[in-house]
This record gives C-alpha cells, sequence and structure tokens, in this order.
C-alpha cells in the first residue's frame, strides 16, 4: 500500500471521521479520496495543501512519506513556541531601537535647523 494511502487512512482514524466527512473537509470527490485510500492515485498538491490547512497539526512529511510521527510530540512543539516567543522579543527590541534612532535623527536635524537659525 503507498504510503501517503496510509497515512489518509491512519488521519480517518484518528479524526473519527467518514469518507464523506473526509471528502467535505478536504473538497474532493468521495471516489477521488477511494481512489488514494486504495492507492490507486496519489493526492495532488491541492490535495496536501487541503489536507494540512484542515490539520495543521499533522506534519507534512508524514502525510506523504507515512515516516515519523502524525503530529510531532510536544518537546518539538515547545521548542518551535519558544523559538517564537524568543524572536517576538527581538523584534520588539529591534523596533524600539529603530525607534529611538528615528528620534536622535530627528533630535539632530532639528539642532541643526536651529544653530541654522541662530547663524542667520
Amino acid at each position: 500500500m503507498e504510503p501517503v494511502a496510509k497515512s489518509y487512512r491512519e488521519l480517518l482514524s484518528k479524526y473519527n471521521l467518514s469518507k464523506v466527512a473526509m471528502c467535505k473537509k478536504i473538497n474532493v470527490a468521495k471516489q477521488t479520496l477511494d481512489n488514494i485510500l486504495n492507492g490507486v492515485s496519489l493526492p495532488g498538491m491541492k490535495i496536501i495543501y487541503k489536507t494540512l490547512e484542515e490539520f495543521p497539526e499533522v506534519d507534512p512529511t508524514w502525510l506523504i512519506t507515512y515516516k515519523g510521527e502524525m503530529i510531532p510530540n510536544e518537546d518539538n512543539n515547545s521548542k518551535c513556541l519558544k523559538e517564537v516567543e524568543r524572536l517576538k522579543k527581538e523584534l520588539e527590541t529591534v523596533t524600539k531601537l529603530a525607534q529611538a534612532q528615528e528620534t536622535i535623527l530627528k533630535l539632530m536635524k532639528s539642532q541643526i535647523d536651529f544653530n541654522r537659525h541662530v547663524d542667520e
């Protein structure tokens, strides 16, 4: 059986979905899903994209290859979330520095304009 067929079968089982419910979720005809589940045909990119859109927690590599875990373990998710938080803080710092630099430039321009006015 095709790895992707195994993945789709496991998706149905894990989320307790009927074929009809899955077809509605990913917007495909029942025959198309049957062909995928039976290994007759592979899903196209639109179907894979829609599947991942409907099940964002599912690992794309697993969906296509049936290797690894369907849903990456929480340790990986936690690491990713921590990295996102770190990057958010870094972005806030950079934004504050850019705003401070802009304020300094405005003050310097005002000082230059003032000095020109005094010299006249």
